[in-house]
């Protein structure tokens, strides 16, 4: 859709060639601590959809606090530090 409409914006008021982005689009900011230095290394990514666990889940506020809930990077998915190079 969003495709679409950038396509046609010759024909499409100005308000509806951004509408799927304003509606849709969000911002998610993070940051990866290395666990041998401390250096911090902030980053953020932009989404249309976050991927919530449902099954098993009561709760909209507890799907996003799994969500969100700090994770530790381990085996071919742990962290190299740009300070100290370690892993």
């Amino acid at each position: 859709i969003e495709n679409e409409l950038s396509t046609h914006k010759h024909s499409i008021p100005v308000a509806l060639q951004t509408l799927v982005k304003d509606t849709f689009v969000g911002e998610l900011a993070y940051c990866t601590t290395c666990k041998e230095c401390h250096q911090k290394s902030p980053n953020r990514t932009v989404f249309y959809d976050l991927d919530l666990k449902v099954k098993n889940v009561s709760t909209l506020e507890a799907s996003l606090h799994d969500f969100f809930k700090e994770d530790e990077l381990v085996g071919e998915n742990k962290y190299e530090c740009g300070k100290c190079e370690k892993k």
